[in-house]
């Protein structure tokens, strides 16, 4: 069976990977987000803005003062084609950067600039790598912008908990997808016993949360498209 754990919200969105689908497969959202309330406080030298996830482009748009930024940005970057899918759909440029993870996005974005360029990170709250962190310790000036938080908690499709039943089940053996280091936390929290589940991550971030699977694969490109199609791999018959 594969095991879908992207949250609700993103279910519209994923659904059309299972459209002719002939396995069985669970949505089992582990992880719920929410907006919170920011104010930019923006530098008067020129900035760039960067993200690392879809969540926070999308948040960043719904926002009066995200879209501000957007336009007065020297540069927008995201890292992987679903941090900048929504950016592009709403008509900005975006620099997209195919990195594995937070650290080679560093890189990417270093190689891309110079001293004296600042960055603002809108994101998370809860990151799997503090980008800010790193840009600044290269010698870069970087502000991290909480706009959502992660909330890291297994439920069925529909919002309710999840029984024993289930759980039984997913522990005889399974192949279940992460798109995030929440996601692994909130779906370790339900299920203790991993050792027959083969999990597939988005990143080598993500994979590396992953522990006390059978066996962990990470996918070379992080898109969700991707991550299902080598799930399917894996998935028996």
């Amino acid at each position: 069976m594969l095991i879908w754990t992207r949250s609700r919200e993103d279910w519209a969105e994923d659904q059309h990977l299972f459209k002719g689908y002939k396995k069985k497969y669970l949505h089992m959202p582990c992880l719920r987000t929410n907006s919170i309330p920011f104010e930019l406080d923006l530098p008067e030298k020129v900035f760039s803005l960067a993200f690392t996830s879809s969540k926070g482009s999308e948040y960043f748009l719904k926002s009066k003062e995200g879209l501000l930024a957007l336009q007065k940005a020297k540069s927008i970057y995201a890292l992987g084609k679903a941090s900048a899918d929504p950016l592009l759909a709403a008509h900005y440029s975006v620099e997209v950067a195919h990195s594995k993870n937070g650290r080679d996005f560093k890189d990417w974005l270093l190689d891309r600039s110079c001293v004296d360029d600042f960055f603002v990170l809108p994101g998370a709250r809860e990151r799997a790598y503090e980008l800010a962190e790193g840009l600044q310790n290269a010698g870069r000036s970087a502000k991290k912008i909480d706009i959502y938080s992660t909330l890291a908690t297994a439920t069925t499709s529909l919002g309710d908990s999840v029984g024993e039943d289930d759980i039984l089940e997913l522990s005889l053996g399974s192949v279940v997808c992460f798109a995030s280091p929440s996601a692994i936390e909130g779906f370790s929290k339900a299920v203790a016993n991993r050792s027959l589940i083969i999990a597939i991550c988005i990143g080598e971030t993500t994979a590396a949360r992953a522990l006390g699977f059978k066996r962990v694969y990470s996918v070379s490109e992080p898109t969700v498209e991707n991550l299902f199609a080598e799930a399917s791999k894996h998935v028996l018959d």
